[in-house]
């Protein structure tokens, strides 16, 4: 497939020095958009001038980035936002002046679900015009990978969860690490560190029963093997989980995950789901989800196959792209 568009990708400048989900998401939409006959480029060294590409696509809005993303709007480039960000509080008045700045320059904002574009609008003003859902899609092969021995080498169980992403508080592991404590089971945390005192409560609180690993590079061997090798996964976060989530589903684990507009709108019914604060009411969604007692191991793998994972999904992501830059 060739769509004859190139593509520049841009960020802001310090964005690779901690790697995490969101720089991740960035190179796998990266993948997508060639994988969809779209030529596209990371901003760097080897991307090529400005002036060969139709259209920009920007990741978060960090105000280190707003200068290049001034220029690309300046040279009569299509810009495509993608915020990236998910509040639990409202913006401070100087955040939303300069979030309104990089809105002004954009074409269209980019969300990957209903839920992500509802939580942005409903702290900052954007036209509705200018807000695109453009879901999640993940290539095939990955699952092909799982070889489950090379992640048990690592881990060194046979049985334990897994739970994917930076530690800090937003990502609430330590709830997951309640949770593996609840059912005697082994937590893997697979992540970078992004609040350090954080990191140390949650070692102190798991003990032995916990193992972090560090970030692994998305769709590698390693991966692969550990969601394969893992008995369920747990992702509790007070964010949208992501594509984490939907990598586990279509590698047929059980998850549990927090209750939102997210998950339902993403999952439905297919997946366990917990409500916070507190856990002891829940024990029994807990216990039914490391067992899949209700059988939605099967329907979430599916429903993500059909709407993430598959090539038509694809497909409708190029055309979104296509229609936004059009």
């Amino acid at each position: 497939m060739t769509t004859g568009l190139k593509c520049l990708i841009t960020t802001y400048s310090n964005a690779f020095l901690v790697s995490g989900g969101g720089e991740f998401e960035l190179v796998q939409v990266c993948e997508a958009l060639i994988a969809g006959g779209i030529q596209t480029d990371i901003y760097g060294p080897r991307s090529r001038p400005l002036a060969y590409y139709d259209f920009a696509m920007h990741f978060s809005l960090h105000p280190s980035g707003y200068t290049l993303l001034e220029a690309v709007r300046k040279d009569g480039k299509k810009v495509l936002l993608w915020p990236n960000v998910w509040w639990l509080e409202k913006p401070t008045a100087q955040e939303t002046e300069r979030i309104l700045a990089f809105i002004g320059l954009a074409d269209y904002l980019l969300f990957k679900s209903k839920a992500e574009r509802d939580n942005f609008v409903t702290h900052i003003s954007a036209p509705p015009n200018k807000c695109l859902v453009v879901p999640t899609t993940i290539l095939g092969g990955f699952v092909d990978q799982g070889d489950t021995s090379f992640a048990k080498t690592i881990v060194g169980t046979e049985k334990y969860l897994l739970c994917v992403g930076r530690v800090e508080p937003i990502k609430n592991q330590l709830e997951a690490i309640d949770i593996s404590r609840r059912l005697a089971t082994p937590l893997v945390i697979l992540g970078g560190v992004g609040d350090t005192a954080y990191y140390q409560e949650c070692k102190t609180v798991g003990g032995n029963l916990v193992k972090f690993l560090p970030v692994v590079q998305p769709r590698s061997i390693l991966l692969a093997s550990l969601y394969a090798a893992c008995c369920a996964v747990v992702e509790v976060s007070l964010d949208p989980p992501g594509r984490s989530s939907l990598e586990a589903a279509l590698f047929r684990k059980p998850l549990l995950l927090r209750k939102s507009p997210w998950v339902q709108e993403v999952f439905g019914e297919t997946v366990y789901k917990v409500t916070a604060p507190s856990l002891d009411s829940q024990s029994l969604i807990i216990a039914s989800w490391l067992k899949d007692e209700e059988g939605k191991v099967g329907l979430a793998h599916k429903r993500i196959s059909a709407r993430h994972g598959s090539s038509t999904a694809l497909e409708n992501f190029i055309q979104a792209v296509a229609y936004a830059i059009a």
